[in-house]
């Protein structure tokens, strides 16, 4: 392997650190840290008009979030779909919609979602920290999962 290379990947591997080490952390308390990321989502999305209209804002934890916001189907959210396909923001995030994708609608009709970074992949990137700073201690690379 030439030196350019192994000082990129060891740059690489160092850049991911930070991520990995978070991931890892997560791990340890799960419960904590998925109720971490979904209020920081609700919080991110609190001024949506379905935000204001489910109490973003004042729920505090998991049971209160279930409590409140029922389970819905595409279908249940078809007019605030309708809203950002015509350009509406900040209808069901606040994130900017960067196009719309349907689906296969293998569980029904086809659905369109719009596609966004996520906070989840953020989380995929933590993965993918996680495997290259485990890669060279373990035969797969993915130590931490």
């Amino acid at each position: 392997m030439n030196p350019f290379s192994i000082a990129a990947n060891g740059a690489w591997v160092l850049s991911s650190l930070p991520e990995a080490l978070a991931f890892r952390r997560g791990l340890i308390r799960v419960a904590e840290e998925q109720e971490r990321i979904l209020l920081g989502i609700l919080r991110s999305n609190a001024q949506t008009s379905f935000g204001r209209a489910h109490g973003f804002a004042s729920i505090h934890t998991v049971r209160e979030y279930q409590d409140r916001i029922p389970v819905r189907t595409y279908d249940d959210l078809a007019d605030e779909m309708r809203r950002v396909e015509a350009g509406e923001a900040n209808v069901l995030t606040t994130a900017p919609i960067d196009h719309f994708e349907p689906t296969s609608g293998s569980s029904g009709a086809s659905a369109v979602l719009d596609a966004q970074e996520y906070p989840q992949d953020r989380h995929a990137r933590q993965r993918c920290s996680c495997w290259a700073c485990s890669a060279p201690q373990t035969e797969q690379g993915c130590g931490c999962m």
